[in-house]
């Protein structure tokens, strides 16, 4: 009876002598095979001798992924690649054997193609030239394991960055595999270079912002001592206005003087600043650059709707504080039609630094705000109209901040169960 090589529950390498079968998982072993599927195996084979005179070893070589060899004449297949080997070991003029891609390839391909189409091109950009293609770029797309994809992950955790941080670096390649395999439908790759998807095993790390970070009120006190000292002449304004609107950062960066009204004390969000927008692309040292311009406002928000309307009546603090900004802003000559002109970030960092609180950014300034809002018993409708968010489940995380919630809920059941 013929010997069957991808039979792996019956593998016996000594019924196939020239050759050899290796799991891809560098972590795995032999014993591995039978419960392994022939897309995680590779066909090897041996190249030279030993020779203790020319110093000459005997070389392992890939011939292919086992799920590629035929079910017919295999070993004609085989030997027809092994021959192949041997001229470029020979020659020393290595010989590309079928349609196997890099991962460098899929990367460069992807970026030229739909990248450009996506909002965060940028940072995919950068984080797939300077995490993703150093670590596994020169490897054959179907050698790369899960295990090399969780080395990579757990190199950027030892590097302190948080959970969520991690997610956003390692979603690049996880589109980058998507389009390979051909599963984004509106960006076909045809022929497909991703035999079988292995990012679909890499589940995404759990932040835990159930219960989203928020300052307490000492922090509150401590953080606006140092604001201001701080020497930023747009420090204090913006943290003051995030903090009682709950807007994000984006919608702050993105007012202009024309959505406010100060006559009726009302405030109109419609446009968002974006970091980054594509503008085109260039092609250095062989590979496609993307170019970006930065700071770019872009109308709608970032929840779908077109734009949203605050009532600051009962915030006379940040109008007055608003008519000053502008009175500055036209005192020195000032022409921008933005209100906050620019990103006070490192100076907020400083001042976070100097009254010692960690884990803490601009956007936990909206989480603070709605916190708060949620500790004075707003409900979840008033939550979800004040931050602008998409739907009500965006709100429940603050739920429990609610002291009055069972109160009321109980003495409501307590009327319906009684009379």
């Amino acid at each position: 009876m013929a010997v069957d090589i991808k039979d792996l529950k019956n593998y016996k390498r000594s019924a196939i002598p020239d050759f050899f079968l290796k799991p891809i998982d560098r972590d795995k072993g032999v014993d591995d095979l039978p419960n392994l599927e022939t897309w995680e195996v590779n066909v090897m084979a041996e190249l030279g001798e030993n020779n203790s005179v020319t110093g000459e070893r005997v070389k392992r070589v890939k011939l292919c992924r086992l799920d590629k060899v035929p079910d017919q004449k295999q070993f004609v297949f085989l030997y027809d690649k092994l021959e192949k080997k041997k001229k470029e070991y020979r020659t020393g003029k290595p010989e590309k054997i079928g349609d196997e891609k890099t991962v460098s390839q899929l990367i460069e391909k992807y970026i030229a193609g739909p990248l450009a189409a996506i909002g965060d091109s940028d940072k995919y950009q950068k984080y797939l030239r300077s995490i993703w293609e150093p670590t596994i770029g020169a490897m054959d797309i179907s050698e790369v394991t899960l295990d090399h994809l969780l080395d990579v992950r757990d190199k950027m955790r030892d590097a302190g960055l948080a959970p969520a941080t991690i997610n956003n670096r390692t979603q690049p390649i996880k589109s980058v595999f998507r389009y390979g395999n051909n599963a984004d439908k509106n960006y076909p790759l045809r022929p497909k270079w991703v035999e079988h998807d292995i990012t679909k095993d890499l589940k995404a790390i759990d932040p835990n912002n159930k219960t989203e970070r928020f300052l307490s009120f000492d922090e509150l006190k401590r953080l606006r001592e140092q604001i201001d000292l701080s020497e930023s002449e747009n420090l204090a304004d913006l943290f003051e206005f995030l903090l009682a609107v709950g807007c994000r950062w984006s919608e702050a960066m993105g007012l202009t003087w024309d959505c406010i009204d100060f006559k009726e004390g009302v405030i109109t969000f419609n446009k968002v600043l974006t970091r980054s927008k594509y503008c085109g692309s260039e092609v250095v040292n062989g590979k496609t650059v993307l170019l970006h311009e930065r700071n770019v406002l872009r109308s709608g928000l970032k929840n779908g709707q077109n734009s949203r309307i605050m009532d600051l009546e009962n915030y006379p603090e940040v109008l007055e504080s608003l008519k000053q900004r502008r009175k500055n802003q036209m005192k020195n000559n000032i022409n921008s039609d933005r209100v906050f002109i620019s990103n006070p970030r490192k100076a907020f960092e400083t001042a976070l630094r100097r009254a010692k609180i960690k884990n803490f950014s601009f956007h936990t300034i909206r989480h603070t705000c709605m916190s708060y809002l949620a500790q004075m018993s707003a409900t979840p409708l008033e939550l979800k109209a004040h931050g602008g968010h998409e739907d009500i489940k965006s709100v429940e995380r603050y739920s429990h901040f609610d002291p009055q919630l069972t109160k009321r809920t109980s003495n409501l059941l307590r009327a319906k169960i009684y009379g």
